[in-house]
Order: C-alpha cells, then sequence, then structure tokens
C-alpha cells in the first residue's frame, strides 16, 4: 500500500492509502462477475443480508449495511467501479474500488 496525505471528511482529515490486492479463483468470468453483482450471490457468499441495484449510479447494500456504496462504472463480465464505504468511516468518506477480472491458466 501507498500512504497518501490525509483528506477532509466533513470536519474530520482521513488517512488514506492506495492498496491493490490479486485473487484468483477457479470459475469463469461471468460467475464470478455475477458474485459480486447479483444479489442472491453476494448473499450467499457474505451468509448476509444484501440489497443491489446493479447499474451505473445504482446503489449496493452488504453485510447487512455495513458496508455500502454506488456503483460507478459496468464493463459485464470484466470491470466493476464502485465508490464504497463502511459503517464505521466518517459521514462521506467513500473509497473507490475497481475490480478487473481476467481470464488465466486455471480460471480467473
Amino acid at each position: 500500500s501507498t500512504d497518501v496525505s490525509p483528506k477532509s471528511s466533513g470536519s474530520s482529515k482521513v488517512g488514506t492509502r492506495v492498496f491493490q490486492s490479486s485473487w484468483k479463483f477457479r470459475a469463469g468470468l461471468d460467475d464470478v462477475y455475477k458474485c459480486l453483482t447479483e444479489v442472491n450471490r453476494v448473499q450467499a457468499y457474505t451468509r448476509s443480508p444484501a440489497s443491489i441495484d446493479c447499474k451505473p449510479g445504482g446503489k449496493f447494500s452488504w453485510m447487512s449495511g455495513n458496508i455500502t456504496g454506488e456503483f460507478i462504472e459496468l464493463v459485464p463480465p470484466e470491470k466493476i467501479v464502485q465508490k464504497w464505504r463502511t459503517s464505521t468511516w466518517p459521514k462521506g468518506h467513500f473509497s473507490k474500488v475497481t475490480m478487473t477480472i481476467e481470464r488465466v491458466d486455471g480460471g480467473c
């Protein structure tokens, strides 16, 4: 991760970081994409209530409202861009999450 200067979020400063992670799944592109965008699959994966309006500008809520946000960009089945936040972050503070789904040997 990379340190980034604190940003103002309302009346408080929030330290931020750039974080990158890579995961491999033995699944097709469509399956991985759907597990991140379809309410029934998200609920099965997280084992908790979720709501999803899967379209640019659509809102989502995962893990009983502990993660909330909005879809910014959707490129099925290859890319999902969201702004999201946890319920413990200062009001109005969001992160930008970009998920790129690529085929690799043995799955995605």
